[in-house]
């Protein structure tokens, strides 16, 4: 099959498919996202429903996968190219690296999210900025014995301080802002970093910023981690950070 095909991601529904998103969540959540992605970014969101095609090479990538991960890897792309063309960008393969980040079009960066039904993605220009990294997470606390693994002793003691943030457990804010940011770190870098490597601090102001112990080896000098974001509608969060350059942050 040629990469310009598009091949259906599942040909398979059952009773184990994940809950599809109302009408009403999905507009919530875009909202959100919006909060989130200002600027000269995209975002869009969609249900992971099983209706959306991949280009030939996307298919192989997922092709040994189970139903559900190729689900959600096929609306991951959809969410991706409806922000690419909001941008002006025409429908394009968006292929996986080894290491399983996408591959974004020559001058784009981006992030890919999913949980809960939904499927996330913001795009940007690299001209605006160098990286982005977006997460989405229902609203339910992390379990206590994950705690310790993704909490450092200085978030364990704010959590136990005020443990709800704006309505939603503090911690699984945290935990969201943790994983945009190395979604925004990483490809740029290609170092890898743990949960307990960086420590965040979340503002109800729909804030966050972030302190990585080790500083990130970014290949210009005028590359720097930006304010963070964070917003919760439909029973999930949205977390985004940009990745910034010395013209100043988004707009």
């Amino acid at each position: 099959m040629s990469d310009a095909a598009r091949a259906p991601a599942s040909t398979s529904g059952g009773s184990g498919a994940p809950r599809i998103p109302g009408e009403a969540a999905l507009r919530d959540l875009a909202v959100a996202l919006a909060d989130v992605t200002p600027g000269p970014l995209a975002s869009r969101v969609v249900p992971i429903d099983g209706t959306y095609d991949l280009f030939g090479i996307e298919a192989r990538a997922v092709a040994d996968a189970v139903d559900g991960r190729r689900r959600e890897f096929a609306a991951g792309r959809e969410a991706a190219r409806q922000a690419l063309a909001m941008l002006g960008v025409a429908p394009t393969p968006i292929p996986r690296a080894h290491d399983r980040r996408p591959i974004w079009p020559a001058g784009l960066v981006g992030s890919i999210s999913h949980a809960a039904g939904f499927a996330a993605a913001v795009a940007a220009r690299d001209r605006d900025v160098a990286g982005v990294g977006l997460d989405i997470e229902a609203a339910a606390p992390l379990r206590d014995d994950l705690c310790g693994c993704v909490l450092t002793p200085t978030e364990l003691r704010r959590r136990a301080a005020v443990p709800m943030v704006a309505g939603v457990p503090r911690c699984k804010v945290t935990f969201a802002a943790k994983e945009a940011l190395f979604k925004a770190v990483y490809p740029i870098t290609l170092g890898f970093f743990g949960f307990l490597d960086a420590v965040v601090d979340v503002g109800d102001d729909g804030s966050w910023t972030a302190v990585l112990r080790d500083p990130p080896a970014f290949p210009r000098a005028d590359l720097r981690i930006g304010a963070g974001r964070w917003a919760a509608a439909a029973g999930m969060i949205a977390a985004s950070v940009c990745i910034e350059t010395g013209r100043g942050p988004p707009r």
